[in-house]
């Protein structure tokens, strides 16, 4: 299927393989027939430059070939993973107030032993001596990309092959370990369609290394792209904000952008609870002295804490929420506008209540007879 796009969706028919349809939102038309390659070559020339979207077979006639332990396939990917096993550290800290005021904290560590895809540095760990790692991996990790990938008439990119990231094991067999050199020969064996090297597999021991590989196979993909000549390129929409989708599978034009809207949608949540938290974690160390003065008597240290965490807490909301509308006011005015009122009337409100508490700690009290 291939697709004209204007702006996110045409609002009349669009060029496909076989014909002319409507858009997804609209009545379909009954297609016609392209058999002609002339009249293919036309739709291309005159959808170029154009944001377009396509699904269809992606496909390589390139074999990717692991230079070091000879694995091949037919492939657009091919990864290699090497894991080795080793010690980890964890740490876990306590803190307790003492009296007459400070904190002491007290750290715990414990060790186990696991499968790491990076070297470990055991140098720094507490009791080094006792738990030590070796200093390299004796492999690598390694990641591999056909340089040719089609889709239909179409060459995907290099950006666009990335996105292809739909791994299916490679299987390692005995006949892959008799291919290699002798000495790599000695020093490997199969386990579990995999290259394992060290001693044995059900049992292993610090410095023991396994070597899986994956592959991205030919398979239906869909894309919404700039079309450029025969290939394509990032198409920058109106708002500045650059539009280059891959999925593999055939999905319309309109549910690869409800996809990319949620994912969208999600991470701005994400990155708003994090500037929260940061927000309100800095809150907390600005009001921190407060709460160490009162830590004299612990009850009374406790309780300025969980008052200046409470009001850290709340004015995190409130600052959060400001910036929030700030951002809104440019794309939705209204929605922002009416974010930044909330926001100022807490900080009134919030305002107002202090002065009145301070006002009425100030009257005097009537002395009684």
């Amino acid at each position: 299927m291939w697709d004209r796009l204007s702006s996110l969706c045409p609002r009349r028919q669009v060029a496909t393989r076989t014909g002319w349809k409507a858009c997804p939102t609209r009545k379909p038309v009954p297609h016609g027939s392209l058999s002609h390659t002339r009249d293919i070559q036309d739709k291309i020339l005159a959808n170029n430059q154009k944001l377009v979207h396509l699904s269809g077979k992606a496909a390589t006639g390139e074999t990717l070939t692991d230079p070091d332990f000879l694995i091949a396939a037919n492939a657009i990917r091919l990864r290699r993973k090497v894991e080795m096993y080793q010690w980890q550290e964890k740490s876990e800290s306590k803190t307790e107030k003492k009296l007459g005021g400070g904190t002491e904290t007290k750290t715990t560590y414990s060790y186990t032993r696991a499968w790491a895809d990076h070297p470990i540095d055991s140098s720094s760990f507490k009791e080094a001596g006792d738990h030590k790692n070796p200093s390299e991996m004796r492999y690598q990790s390694r990641d591999a990309q056909a340089e040719h990938v089609t889709l239909g008439a179409f060459t995907l990119t290099p950006s666009l092959i990335g996105m292809m990231d739909r791994y299916e094991p490679v299987a390692v067999t005995e006949q892959s370990l008799a291919a290699l050199p002798d000495a790599m020969k000695s020093a490997l064996k199969v386990h579990e369609s995999s290259f394992y090297a060290g001693g044995d597999p059900a049992n292993p021991q610090i410095g023991d290394t396994r070597i899986a590989f994956s592959a991205v196979l030919p398979s239906d993909v869909s894309v919404v792209s700039k079309q450029n000549g025969t290939s394509f390129e990032p198409y920058r929409a109106s708002t500045g904000m650059e539009i280059e989708m891959l999925k593999t599978g055939v999905f319309t034009a309109q549910s690869m952008f409800e996809s990319a809207l949620k994912q969208n949608t999600v991470l701005t949540w994400i990155l708003r609870a994090v500037g929260f938290f940061l927000m309100f974690f800095g809150l907390l160390l600005f009001f921190r002295p407060i709460s160490v003065l009162g830590d004299v008597v612990p009850f009374v240290g406790s309780l300025m804490a969980f008052g200046t965490g409470l009001f850290a807490f709340v004015i995190s909301i409130v600052l959060s929420t400001t910036t929030i509308a700030v951002a809104w006011i440019v794309y939705r005015p209204l929605l922002g506008i009416g974010l930044l009122a909330v926001a100022i009337a807490v900080l009134v409100w919030l305002a107002v209540s202090g002065k009145k508490r301070v006002a009425a700690a100030a009257q005097p009290v009537a002395a009684t007879t």
